[in-house]
Order: C-alpha cells, then structure tokens, then sequence
C-alpha cells in the first residue's frame, strides 16, 4: 500500500476512533482469544456510537476535494479482486474515451468559429475524415449526450 494511500484510511481511523479505542487496541493482545473476540466487537461498537455523536454533531464531513475518477480508481486498486480490477479498467478506458471526444468537440468548436461558413473554412468531408469520417458530427454529439444521460442516471440510482 502507497504512504498516500496508507495515509487517507488512517486520516479515516484517527477521525473515528477515540484514545479509549486506541487503549483497548493496544491491549487486545494480552487477553485471551475468546476475550479478544469480545473486545474488537465492544471497540467496533464504541467507534460506530463516536461516529454517530460526531455525523449529529458536524453535519458537513471534513472529507472534501475534487472529485477525479482517475485518482478514485487509482487509490482503490489495491484492495480490489482481480475481477474488480478489470472493470476498473473498463471504467477508466470509457472515462478516457469521452475526455477525448470531449476534447475532439472543443477543437471542432474553435474550428468552426475560426472558419465561419463560406470563409475559406476547410472542406467539411475533409473534417469529417479526420474526426470519425462518414457523418454528421451531430451523430456524434448525440451520442455523447446519451452516454452523460446514462452516467446521470447511473449516479442518480446509486445515490
């Protein structure tokens, strides 16, 4: 596990837990197995009881930052199946896609205000050809329009 990695679920730990969790930690060891058993669930359910009182406490989390894909699937690899990995993978490829069409998008944009119809603009078969040929570029864009649709309500189902 990455320094950083280790740092972001220790952040975690500390922020929900208390020094009497800490202290029983520590202890744990010297009692026997049928006792230790005991204690990591009372431990368990003294952080779950601290976690509560502070949520009720500070509504707002002080877990903020930008929300980068790339970067959440990155910090989460370590702990995932190989199978998991693979569709992490998947995700990512796709989310790479659409950045590029994205981009692709842009620089038709800034094409189009710099050629203005009927001023010396290219060919727009050769644009065609050099941005996925064959079509409307309004294809295109319909079909970036239905996969945000889809992101959208994806994020909307899992909420």
């Amino acid at each position: 596990m990455e320094h950083k990695e280790h740092d972001r679920v220790l952040a975690f730990d500390t922020l929900f837990t208390t020094n009497q969790c800490r202290m029983l930690k520590t202890v744990m060891p010297f009692f026997d197995v049928s006792m230790q058993r005991h204690l990591a669930i009372y431990i368990k359910y003294l952080e779950l009881q601290y976690a509560l009182t502070y949520f009720k406490k500070n509504p707002f989390p002080p877990f903020s930052g930008a929300c980068d894909t790339h970067n959440i699937f990155q910090d989460i690899l370590p702990y995932c199946s190989p199978d998991e990995k693979q569709k992490i993978s998947q995700f990512e490829n796709i989310f790479s896609a659409m950045e590029n069409y994205r981009n692709m998008m842009e620089m038709m944009s800034m094409m189009k205000e710099m050629f203005p119809q009927g001023e010396g603009a290219p060919d727009s078969d050769i644009l065609s050809g050099l941005f996925g040929g064959g079509g409307d570029m309004n294809e295109m864009g319909n079909l970036f329009d239905m996969f945000q649709m889809f992101q959208n309500n994806n994020h909307n189902d899992n909420t």
